[in-house]
């Protein structure tokens, strides 16, 4: 790092980008606003390259700015992790832990997860992050995110891999939706007549790829619309279109008699997923106990049959 910048330039920095003014951000960072200038300005002139766009509007980062951004929130955060790490011993963990989780089992794991930290592991600060699996990957790899469960590409070979799961997925549909058969198990062939709402993710065994894969069967989707959210479950039970999706995601709309669930005879579908974490960064002794914990949680939900449809894979 070059000598001339220091660890609370950099905190100003990523203040005043979140901020979108010096105002702003001398308030929340409790510095007069002359003196957060001034560590700007510095900031600049040691890096030798605008930093912020300045205008009427308020101020946003440049290209090279926002280059920055990112590197000073890894710095900051890897900084982090090394006072955590002096301060921790085993059984009593001290720090901030990132966990990442794919949307769909935030409502399933969050919860009980934070529940275990206060109880067991008071100093330590849980942050649980939701995300499609693509962004939890991005934010693993940059360091942003200490692990995280996600839906896993076989692709990827930089990854540190906990626990693996294999979970199966279904035609989510509201009883009430036309063209709907009222077995369980039905034909893949009359999905075409159905109409179809799907998340906007384009990768990671998204509903883009299951598009792709239904059209390999010469199975042509009628996909109404592409939306992401807790919206999707509402288009789903309002009987605006089936979904593709994990039992998990709509447990409680299916025991309220608001969903249903069909299984596609001769097309078993399924998503793996992975408890994991960068192989490029160590992890804290915290973030490894979480990751215990975190394991522990996931096994108890299988086996006490409050996860279902999900098992372990070797």
């Amino acid at each position: 790092m070059n000598p001339n910048i220091d660890l609370m330039q950099l905190q100003y920095f990523i203040a005043v980008v979140d901020a979108g003014s010096i105002s702003k951000a001398s308030r929340l960072c409790n510095i007069a606003q002359p003196a957060l200038s001034k560590r700007i300005s510095n900031l600049e002139f040691a890096m030798r390259v605008p930093l912020l766009h300045r205008g009427h509007a308020g101020i946003r980062a440049t290209e090279q700015g926002m280059q920055l951004y990112h590197v000073a929130q890894r710095v900051l955060h890897d900084m982090e992790k090394v006072i955590d790490q002096v301060h921790s011993a085993e059984g009593n963990p001290v720090g901030e832990v990132r966990v990442g989780c794919v949307t769909s089992l935030t409502r399933r794991l969050g919860l009980p997860m934070a529940v275990r930290v206060r109880d067991s592991f008071p100093k330590v600060k849980l942050s649980f992050t939701s995300g499609q699996s693509s962004s939890l990957y991005r934010a693993m790899s940059d360091g942003l995110l200490d692990f995280g469960l996600l839906v896993h590409d076989r692709e990827l070979d930089n990854l540190e891999i906990d626990l693996r799961l294999t979970e199966d997925l279904f035609v989510v549909a509201s009883p009430d939706l036309p063209g709907l058969p009222a077995e369980e198990e039905i034909s893949p062939e009359i999905l075409g007549a159905i109409p179809f709402v799907f998340p906007t993710a384009r990768t990671f065994g998204s509903g883009r790829n299951l598009i792709e894969l239904f059209g390999r069967r010469g199975i042509q989707l009628n996909v109404l619309a592409e939306i992401d959210g807790e919206a999707i479950r509402d288009l789903i039970v309002d009987g605006y279109g089936a979904c593709v999706l994990p039992a998990s995601y709509v447990e409680r709309d299916v025991a309220k008699g608001r969903a249903v669930l069909k299984r596609l005879r001769d097309m078993p579908l399924s998503r793996d997923l992975a408890l994991c974490s960068s192989n490029a960064r160590p992890r804290t002794l915290a973030a490894l106990i979480l990751a215990r914990e975190m394991q522990a949680l996931i096994l108890d939900e299988i086996r006490s049959g409050a996860w279902q449809h999900v098992r372990v894979c070797p």
